[in-house]
Order: structure tokens, then C-alpha cells, then sequence
């Protein structure tokens, strides 16, 4: 989950004119901004700086972006707090000072800024300018929920089955993955295809899960295909198929997904749906203990020695 940029909404000058007159329109609207700016206009001060910012009819300038911003954020323009916190968070124009971020995103959160107030719960959560306190990161998370912020919505969502921040409630979690999930965030998307597999805040629904899995597949989401593997491979969802299992560790694993990478050095140790063959269980198992996998490096010491610093064939 990561930090928010601001989005630049700039305005372009009128396509059909010549490119003469498109420039002095420019310059003319560069100028007025300017003109405005320097009157004590919070949103042109704010608008100047995106402009410095991103080098948009002016060279190039954080300083200056920041110097605009910062004044129009001190107006209280939650637009311009939030971008002054992003702006701080990276050092960017400003000094690099998290506590700085911290005090911003809130100012802006206090004015209901959706984006800041996620920012500001990731602040509590990580315990980044401020001391961790999953309490507040999950309130300042609902907040933003509650305006339609997918990721905020699946993060209180992690928080409720965690039990993090929040009282353990996989029912409220079923709910806000559900809307992330509804705005496509596919991480939410996941998490309500285990939920049904397990039945858990929800009434199980195996097949449905199993289609919401093939529809993130047929999307290339890495994840659904280990959790496909993973079904095919059990024999808790009456629906073992070792050679299909296969096919989706093989799938992730090529992804770098080190679970399985495990998996499916397990299937080719023993012979589940593929040709039992040792130098490829090995080769798998050694890539998903390339990536700290502690079952992989057991199972690799176990089968060729502790030889971890010699790259066995293929690797």
C-alpha cells in the first residue's frame, strides 16, 4: 500500500488554436495563476506549486512547488496539506520529515480528505513520524472506508481479521473486502475467494470461489494461481487434481511465487501429477529457499546435503 501521489489536473490550452496562440494563452493563464497566487489565492497558490511540481509551463522547480504549496496549505487548503505531506514524506522540495507528514496528513484528514486520512492510518500503522497504534490507524482507515477508498477499505478489512486495531470480525471484514473488491482491488478480490473456500465470515461456496479464481487467472494475478494450485492439491474441497495443481504452482512459481516454487518441488519429490524427479525437486527447492522459504531449505538439505552455496543444474 503505498502512498498516494497527488494527480495532476492541469489545464491545456485550446487544441485548435495555432500553436502561437497556444502558447500565449499559456503564458497569459501562467500569468494570471501567477497574478492570483501572489494575491493570497489558496487554490491558485496551490494549483502554481502542481505546476512548478510537475514542470508544467514552467521549468522544473520542488522548491518553489513546495514554497506555493506550503502557503496554501497554511490557508488550510486540505489539497494542498495532503500534496505538503506527500512532499515531506519523500523530501522532496522541503526537508524529508515524517512527524512533518504526519501533521499535515492530519490536518488534511481533519478536513475530511479521503487519501490523507488512508495515508495518515498507514502513519499509525507502520509507526512512520509517529508511535504505532493500530487503534488509531484502523479509525483513521473506517474514515476513509467510509468515502469509497479501496485500499483503505481492504486494509480495515485486514485489520478485522487480524483482530489488529479493531475487535476480531470476519463478518466486518467479509464486508469491506467486498466493496474494495466491488472498485476492482484484486488483493480484496483474494482474500473473499478464501473466505469462501473456508467458509469464513461467509457461508462457504466452493464453487463460487473457484470461479472467482479462474476470472482473476484469466487476469494474470500470480495469487490466484497458487490458491488454485492449492485447491487442486487438497482434498478438503473435493476437488484434487494433482496434474491441474501442477499446472498452477507451475504458473506462480515462474511469477517468483516461493509457496509454489515449495509446492511444486514437493510434487515432482514424490511424483503428484508430474513425473517424480529429484534434480527438479531440487531445482525448485532451491529457488523458493533462494527466497527464505524455511520448508524449501529444509527439504533441500534434506534431499542433496547442506549445499546452498553450490547452484544445483538449471537453477
Amino acid at each position: 500500500s503505498a502512498h498516494r501521489a497527488p494527480v495532476a489536473r492541469t489545464q491545456t490550452a485550446d487544441t485548435h488554436s495555432s500553436s502561437s496562440t497556444s502558447s500565449t494563452t499559456a503564458a497569459t493563464e501562467l500569468a494570471a495563476l501567477t497574478e492570483a497566487a501572489l494575491s493570497g489565492d489558496a487554490s491558485a497558490q496551490y494549483e502554481l506549486g502542481k505546476r512548478y511540481g510537475f514542470g508544467d509551463g514552467v521549468a522544473r522547480n520542488d522548491k518553489e512547488a513546495a514554497n506555493w504549496i506550503t502557503n496554501s496549505a497554511n490557508q488550510g487548503n486540505p489539497e494542498a496539506q495532503f500534496t505538503l505531506g506527500l512532499l515531506h514524506l519523500a523530501g522532496r522540495g522541503v526537508t524529508k520529515d515524517e512527524a512533518q507528514a504526519v501533521n499535515w496528513y492530519r490536518e488534511a484528514a481533519n478536513q475530511n480528505h479521503a487519501d490523507a486520512q488512508f495515508n495518515l492510518g498507514l502513519m499509525y500503522a507502520t509507526g512512520r513520524g509517529v508511535d504505532q497504534n493500530h487503534g488509531q490507524a484502523a479509525q483513521w482507515f473506517k474514515l476513509a472506508a467510509q468515502k469509497d477508498h479501496a485500499e483503505a477499505q481492504f486494509n480495515l478489512g485486514v485489520m478485522y481479521v487480524a483482530g489488529q486495531g479493531v475487535e476480531k470480525n470476519t463478518t466486518k471484514a467479509f464486508a469491506w473486502f467486498t466493496k474494495a473488491a466491488e472498485q476492482g482491488y484484486s488483493e480484496a478480490q483474494i482474500y473473499l475467494a478464501q473466505m469462501y473456500l473456508e467458509g469464513n465470515g461467509v457461508d462457504q461456496d466452493i464453487p463460487l470461489a473457484i470461479r472467482m479464481l479462474h476470472a482473476m487467472a484469466a487476469q494474470g494475478n500470480t495469487d490466484s494461481y497458487f490458491l488454485l494450485g492449492a485447491v487442486y492439491a487438497s482434498d478438503q474441497y473435493e476437488q484434487q487434481d494433482y496434474t491441474l495443481a501442477a499446472n498452477w504452482f507451475r504458473m506462480a512459481a515462474e511469477q517468483g511465487d516461493s509457496n509454489s516454487q515449495f509446492n511444486l518441488g514437493v510434487m515432482y519429490e514424490f511424483g503428484n501429477g508430474v513425473n517424480q524427479d529429484t534434480n527438479y525437486a531440487i531445482r525448485w527447492y532451491y529457488l523458493a529457499a533462494q527466497q527464505g522459504h524455511p520448508e524449501a531449505i529444509s527439504s533441500l538439505r534434506i534431499l542433496q546435503g547442506d549445499l546452498l552455496s553450490s547452484k544445483p543444474e538449471g537453477a
